[in-house]
């Protein structure tokens, strides 16, 4: 393992309490400084130009919650995340992987049985023309 990693170890109180502030972190960006923007939009746009109650945070909150959940609805299919099969690059990164993979075998393979480069090229060549036959009678 890589000791320039560090890994955060959350114990005892000091971890708890640093839990809880990630968590009112969170909320206090995704919920309550656009609740407060709503509010606040709210309360000059409807004092100004309608006779309407002006709204506390908690109003505005509800509302933020109100205007994130119908804009989710109404962009479902063009939300960013989604799982789809191996795209063409993704096949061909895989397979690019696949390869180094094989090669690293071989060169394990190369330092344990003290053999020279050309043996292992040589047996690694003959090892991808079989598995190139089988494919193509697989394919016929």
């Amino acid at each position: 393992m890589n000791k320039r990693f560090n890994i955060i170890q959350l114990s005892g109180l000091k971890g708890i309490f640093f839990i809880v502030f990630l968590i009112g972190c969170a909320i206090a960006g995704f919920l309550v400084f656009p609740g407060w923007v709503c509010m606040l939009v709210w309360n000059y746009a409807m004092s100004h130009f309608l006779d309407m109650p002006s709204m506390t945070i908690l109003h505005g909150i509800i509302l933020w919650c109100i205007i994130a959940l119908i804009t989710f609805q109404l962009n479902k299919k063009d939300f960013g995340i989604s799982f789809k099969s191996v795209s063409g690059d993704e096949e061909r990164i895989n397979n690019i992987i696949e390869e180094r993979k094989k090669e690293e075998r071989l060169r394990r393979a190369a330092i344990s049985e003290l053999r020279s480069i050309d043996e292992i090229t040589k047996i690694y060549e003959k090892n991808n023309q079989k598995e190139d036959d089988m494919k193509n009678r697989s394919s016929k």
